[in-house]
Protein backbone atom coordinates (compact mmCIF):
# COMPACT_ATOMS: atom_id res chain seq x y z
CA UNK A 1 0.00 0.00 0.00
CA UNK A 2 2.92 2.34 0.63
CA UNK A 3 4.04 1.99 -2.95
CA UNK A 4 0.55 2.75 -4.23
CA UNK A 5 0.35 5.92 -2.13
CA UNK A 6 3.69 7.08 -3.52
CA UNK A 7 2.51 6.38 -7.08
CA UNK A 8 -0.69 8.37 -6.54
CA UNK A 9 1.30 11.21 -4.98
CA UNK A 10 3.71 11.26 -7.89
CA UNK A 11 0.96 11.43 -10.51
CA UNK A 12 -1.05 14.14 -8.74
CA UNK A 13 2.04 16.18 -7.88
CA UNK A 14 3.17 16.17 -11.51
CA UNK A 15 -0.29 17.35 -12.59
CA UNK A 16 -0.82 20.05 -9.97
CA UNK A 17 2.58 20.91 -8.49
CA UNK A 18 1.06 21.21 -4.98
CA UNK A 19 2.56 18.83 -2.43
CA UNK A 20 -0.17 19.07 0.23
CA UNK A 21 -2.99 18.53 -2.26
CA UNK A 22 -1.17 15.56 -3.79
CA UNK A 23 -0.64 14.02 -0.36
CA UNK A 24 -4.25 14.48 0.75
CA UNK A 25 -5.55 13.22 -2.59
CA UNK A 26 -3.34 10.13 -2.35
CA UNK A 27 -4.61 9.42 1.17
CA UNK A 28 -8.28 9.86 0.24
CA UNK A 29 -7.99 7.91 -3.03
CA UNK A 30 -6.24 5.00 -1.32
CA UNK A 31 -8.84 5.03 1.47
CA UNK A 32 -11.67 4.90 -1.08
CA UNK A 33 -10.07 1.97 -2.90
CA UNK A 34 -9.51 0.15 0.39
CA UNK A 35 -13.14 0.68 1.44
CA UNK A 36 -14.37 -0.69 -1.89
CA UNK A 37 -12.07 -3.71 -1.59
CA UNK A 38 -13.08 -4.45 2.01
CA UNK A 39 -16.78 -4.18 1.25
CA UNK A 40 -16.57 -6.15 -1.99
CA UNK A 41 -14.49 -8.96 -0.52
CA UNK A 42 -16.78 -9.02 2.49
CA UNK A 43 -19.80 -9.50 0.23
CA UNK A 44 -18.05 -12.17 -1.83
CA UNK A 45 -16.92 -14.22 1.15
CA UNK A 46 -19.83 -13.80 3.57
CA UNK A 47 -21.26 -17.18 2.55
CA UNK A 48 -17.90 -18.96 2.87
CA UNK A 49 -16.74 -17.48 6.14
CA UNK A 50 -19.36 -16.85 8.79
CA UNK A 51 -17.46 -14.01 10.48
CA UNK A 52 -17.41 -12.03 7.23
CA UNK A 53 -21.16 -11.44 7.57
CA UNK A 54 -20.27 -8.52 9.84
CA UNK A 55 -18.67 -6.59 6.95
CA UNK A 56 -21.97 -5.59 5.25
CA UNK A 57 -23.29 -4.54 8.66
CA UNK A 58 -20.30 -2.23 9.15
CA UNK A 59 -21.25 -0.43 5.95
CA UNK A 60 -24.90 0.16 6.90
CA UNK A 61 -26.21 3.63 7.81
CA UNK A 62 -25.02 4.63 11.24
CA UNK A 63 -21.83 2.58 11.14
CA UNK A 64 -20.29 3.56 7.80
CA UNK A 65 -19.06 6.87 9.20
CA UNK A 66 -17.07 5.05 11.86
CA UNK A 67 -15.88 2.43 9.36
CA UNK A 68 -14.73 5.09 6.89
CA UNK A 69 -12.88 7.03 9.58
CA UNK A 70 -11.27 3.80 10.82
CA UNK A 71 -10.07 2.87 7.32
CA UNK A 72 -8.80 6.43 6.81
CA UNK A 73 -6.91 6.23 10.11
CA UNK A 74 -5.38 2.85 9.27
CA UNK A 75 -4.35 4.09 5.82
CA UNK A 76 -2.80 7.21 7.37
CA UNK A 77 -1.01 5.07 9.97
CA UNK A 78 0.44 2.76 7.29
CA UNK A 79 1.40 5.64 5.03
CA UNK A 80 5.13 6.44 4.82
CA UNK A 81 6.39 9.74 6.23
CA UNK A 82 5.92 12.94 4.25
CA UNK A 83 9.65 13.29 3.60
CA UNK A 84 9.84 9.70 2.38
CA UNK A 85 6.89 10.22 0.05
CA UNK A 86 8.41 13.41 -1.37
CA UNK A 87 11.77 11.69 -1.86
CA UNK A 88 10.25 8.60 -3.49
CA UNK A 89 7.95 10.79 -5.59
CA UNK A 90 10.94 12.16 -7.48
CA UNK A 91 12.04 8.72 -8.66
CA UNK A 92 10.72 7.14 -11.84
CA UNK A 93 8.69 3.95 -11.68
CA UNK A 94 5.81 2.23 -13.39
CA UNK A 95 2.30 2.83 -12.00
CA UNK A 96 1.22 -0.68 -13.04
CA UNK A 97 0.39 -1.76 -9.48
CA UNK A 98 -1.80 1.31 -9.00
CA UNK A 99 -3.62 0.67 -12.26
CA UNK A 100 -4.24 -2.98 -11.39
CA UNK A 101 -5.47 -2.17 -7.87
CA UNK A 102 -7.81 0.47 -9.30
CA UNK A 103 -9.13 -1.94 -11.93
CA UNK A 104 -9.75 -4.66 -9.33
CA UNK A 105 -11.54 -2.13 -7.13
CA UNK A 106 -13.69 -1.00 -10.05
CA UNK A 107 -14.52 -4.62 -10.89
CA UNK A 108 -15.62 -5.22 -7.30
CA UNK A 109 -17.61 -1.99 -7.33
CA UNK A 110 -19.39 -3.04 -10.51
CA UNK A 111 -20.09 -6.46 -9.00
CA UNK A 112 -21.53 -4.82 -5.89
CA UNK A 113 -23.81 -2.59 -7.97
CA UNK A 114 -24.75 -4.98 -10.79
CA UNK A 115 -23.96 -8.46 -9.51
CA UNK A 116 -27.55 -9.63 -9.72
CA UNK A 117 -27.90 -8.39 -13.31
CA UNK A 118 -24.61 -9.86 -14.51
CA UNK A 119 -24.94 -13.25 -12.86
Amino acid sequence: MKRLIVDIYRIVFRLTGVKLFALIFALVYMTALNIIMIYGLGLLTKDWLSFMAIIPKLFSFPYYFVTSIAVLGITFWLMPSFQSIAKEGKKESSPLALILYTVFSLMLFMYIRMGDKIF
